[in-house]
């Protein structure tokens, strides 16, 4: 089934409405953020409330929020052309919700962070945001941007924060000049850039 993220009424049904005691407490998720409705909540490298859920009529027992109550909830899952990010999302106030993710989900290793390092400055030098690379640049020219980029994505930073920050960070290096003259839509060009080492690194935002 199918649902709009902003169906507040669905969820506190599929929240507060299911029996308990056909199920046992499944202990692989855990609550990791309260949010407000539409604040941005990063998971697996998206804002879920940027997408459609769905779910499929499978709920499971959860000890929630803060004080460990159980509770039946459904697990929701947006479909991504090449992954599926899944998520409870308990309102548990009008517009306030309890976010749980399973306990593994995209945990970070030293080796798969250099890993992502590496995808995010090679997506960089491919973009070539101010033709330096095609100038005959080193290839480590634009790895405080793509690092600065991919920690901003890890850290669940929005894409006006991303852009802003990217901006800073290429204003001190190059100059204010440079940018403007280099590129025609600062905010277009880096918004691409950032979903591009997202998708390509599936960057844990939660």
């Amino acid at each position: 089934m199918t649902i709009r993220n902003e169906t507040a009424y669905f969820l506190h049904y599929v929240s507060f409405t299911r029996p308990l005691h056909t199920f046992e407490m499944n202990s692989e998720w855990i609550h990791i953020k309260t949010v407000n409705e539409k604040d941005y909540c990063g998971i697996d490298g998206i804002n879920i409330w940027d997408y459609e859920w769905k779910y499929d009529n499978e709920h499971i027992n959860v000890k929630t929020g803060i004080n460990g109550e159980l509770k039946s909830l459904y697990p929701f899952f947006i479909e991504l052309p090449n992954r599926k990010v899944e998520f409870i999302a308990e309102e548990v106030r009008m517009g306030v919700y309890y976010i749980y993710i399973k306990k593994n989900n995209r945990i970070e290793t030293k080796s798969s962070l250099k890993i992502k390092i590496k995808i995010a400055r090679d997506i960089t030098n491919e973009f070539d945001i101010l033709g330096f690379i095609a100038n005959g640049a080193p290839e480590d020219e634009y790895d405080s941007l793509s690092s600065r980029i991919l920690s901003d994505i890890i850290n669940r930073k929005g894409n006006i924060e991303i852009v802003e920050n990217a901006f800073k960070l290429l204003t001190e290096y190059y100059g204010a000049e440079t940018i403007e003259l280099k590129v025609a839509d600062f905010k277009v060009e880096i918004e691409k850039l950032s979903e591009r080492i997202r998708e390509k690194t599936y960057a844990n935002t939660v």
